[in-house]
């Protein structure tokens, strides 16, 4: 995790080495990734001084945290792979021995919110929830940030901000909770998605290699009737499950031309797509270019 006003403190306490791969700012946020190393285990206070969000891009998360003066490691909590933080208030963090790749933003939204005209505040809520605040709306919107980091282009600062405003707007919704009409579960007798279900989701199409579970798998594996998922996943998280799928399938690509030399079609098919041509079309619409110079810009073509 970064540590912002004590970091190089924090650092050299806990044996923390960053490197970090890119960054942008803007008036009102600087986002950055790390590539996270730890010697050894460690504790810290990290503290921002202003709102916080980050996004673990490697699997499994090495640190704990805490609100409260922890007393023992078991006071520790286990961070999810989307944590947030408002700011200003101190957490408590303990990590292990390991390596964290991760995208991280600070932000202050009341400049932003000036010129995007919102009048922003937060609102109160659970801090406890704060530690594994993912959604995948914000987990999609995170991973359009880190692309344009590790592959800038026409206007990147500015697509930057715009996934960061969808960030702290769909962080805010989830903290002030469902209105009444978009309660769709118990109240409405619908099928509704747990986190459990929702991650396990998340877990089969990133774990995937070729064609990847189809949707009766994945209502199979949820446990409920496959003509029930697209609904449920919808009500449940705000995103259709078409596009989801189709976001985690890129997201897959792009994983595999940053730290593969694997040909371009045979990627396509890790991935899921159905040919060469149909990868290709998809990439560019989603990232304004080819695999060929996303690879050459980010991954292994800088090696060559």
């Amino acid at each position: 995790m970064r540590n912002s006003l004590n970091g190089a403190e924090l650092a050299h306490k806990g044996g923390m080495h960053n490197l970090v791969e890119g960054g942008a700012s803007g008036a009102g946020f600087h986002c950055s990734i790390y590539n996270t190393r730890w010697s050894d285990t460690g504790e810290g206070v990290f503290q921002s001084p202003s709102s916080f969000v980050e996004m673990f891009l490697s699997h499994g998360s090495v640190v704990g945290a805490s609100y409260s003066t922890p007393s023992s490691e078991a006071d520790y909590r286990p961070l999810g792979d989307v944590m947030f933080l408002t700011g200003e208030e101190p957490l408590y963090c303990r990590w292990r021995k390991g390596r964290q790749r991760s995208v991280s933003c600070t932000f202050d939204m009341a400049v932003i919110g000036e010129r995007w005209e919102l009048d922003w505040e937060w609102p109160d809520f659970d801090r406890a929830r704060s530690l594994s605040a993912g959604s995948d709306q914000v987990r999609i919107a995170m991973r359009r940030i880190a692309d344009e980091i590790l592959a800038p282009g026409f206007a990147s600062v500015a697509r930057i901000e715009a996934a960061l405003v969808s960030v702290a707007t769909d962080l805010r919704r989830g903290m002030e909770g469902r209105s009444e009409a978009a309660k769709p579960a118990e109240e409405q007798g619908q099928y509704v998605m747990s986190p459990k279900q929702q991650a396990l989701i998340r877990s089969m199409l990133l774990d995937m290699n070729g064609p990847g579970p189809s949707v009766p798998e994945l209502a199979r594996a949820c446990g409920m009737p496959g003509r029930r998922l697209a609904e449920s996943y919808r009500r449940s998280t705000g995103v259709t499950l078409r596009s989801f799928m189709s976001a985690m399938r890129l997201e897959r690509a792009q994983t595999l031309l940053r730290t593969s030399d694997s040909l371009v079609k045979q990627i396509a098919y890790d991935s899921g797509f159905g040919s060469s041509s149909a990868f290709v079309a998809a990439f560019r619409k989603a990232t304004g270019m080819t695999p060929a110079a996303y690879r050459e810009q980010t991954g292994m073509g800088r090696l060559s």
